[in-house]
Parts: structure tokens; C-alpha cells; sequence
């Protein structure tokens, strides 16, 4: 399971696009970190920057792509907050999107 996932990192850091890798580090970070909700959804407390570092991208990118992600309707950000309503067509989406 380990290394599956760090095959995975690897492949969105090196082949995937801006928006892949931030979709591929949000996911991750729900899983270790966010909060389940009983909807469903996940619910994360993770600024801009931290984001950034994960990804290896800048703030500026993540800026950008985390306003497109919330303007196809697949994150929510409020107060520093970043909640994911349906986590299996946020899963779908990086799929098609890798």
C-alpha cells in the first residue's frame, strides 16, 4: 500500500499537470488529515502555501487552479477550509484529468 502510493505521488509530480498534482495532494491530504463528515464529504484546514510545498507548485498556481476547482463545483473554501463534497468524482475528475 505504501509504495503504491508513493509510485503514484511520483507519477502525477512528473507527468501531471498543475491542476493533477494539486488534485492528487488535496486527496491525500483528506485522507491522512481531513475530517469525514456523516455525508460523506471531507472537510481540511490547510492553507495556500502548504499546499504549494506539497505539491511543488506556488502559491500563486494554487491560487488559480483551487479558484477553477471551486468554480466546476468539486471544492468549497471557506475560512481557510477546503471541503470536498464527493470525494469519488473528485477521484474520477483527477482521473481524467492525469
Amino acid at each position: 500500500r505504501g509504495t503504491d502510493g508513493l509510485l503514484s505521488k511520483i507519477t502525477h509530480l512528473m507527468a501531471g499537470s498543475a491542476k493533477a498534482r494539486l488534485m492528487y495532494e488535496l486527496l491525500i491530504a483528506c485522507r491522512r488529515f481531513g475530517e469525514k463528515s456523516n455525508t460523506g464529504s471531507y472537510s481540511l484546514v490547510m492553507n495556500e502555501t502548504d499546499l504549494a510545498a506539497r505539491a511543488g507548485l506556488s502559491r500563486e498556481t494554487v491560487s488559480r487552479e483551487m479558484k477553477k476547482l471551486e468554480n466546476e463545483g468539486l471544492v468549497k473554501i471557506k475560512s481557510g477550509k477546503v471541503t470536498i463534497a464527493d470525494m469519488a468524482a473528485f477521484e474520477e475528475k483527477l482521473g481524467k484529468v492525469v
